[in-house]
């Protein structure tokens, strides 16, 4: 029973962190919910979306560079993988198919996911991104 409501806790602190834009620790709490709870059962499952989402949300440079993403008081932080392009469109498909058959709310996030994954979606992110920076 703890190991089932440990899990939930970490999902619901890598919520927390993610709301407060701390994305070094929720990607930590996202891997954590995930590793203690079953495969394929909710958290898990929620627990991948929400790794997803950080991602898309923090790839902010060309595919060659880990992703980053800005902290308190808009500090750069990076986090703590080396997904690269690919990388994140095979994970963020991942994600989505783990949400068929789960119903309402973690198949309607699957479908953001996926929409957010499409080659066409990053690549123009991306291509924005690097246009402002310069």
């Amino acid at each position: 029973m703890f190991d089932e409501f440990s899990a939930r806790i970490a999902l619901h602190r890598a919520h927390l962190a993610h709301s407060l834009g701390e994305s070094a620790k929720a990607f930590a709490h996202y891997i954590v919910a995930s590793t203690l709870s079953g495969a394929g059962v909710f958290v898990d499952v929620a627990a991948t979306l929400g790794r997803a989402e950080l991602l898309i949300g923090l790839s902010a440079n060309p595919p060659v560079s880990p992703t980053h993403g800005s902290g308190e008081n808009g500090a750069r932080q990076s986090l703590p993988t080396n997904m690269d392009y690919e990388g994140l469109l095979t994970f963020g498909s991942r994600a989505a198919k783990l949400t068929k058959g789960m119903g309402g709310t973690l198949e309607a996030a699957g479908k953001v996911i996926q929409a957010a994954t499409s080659a066409e979606i990053l690549r123009a992110k991306w291509g924005f991104v690097v246009y402002l920076v310069r």
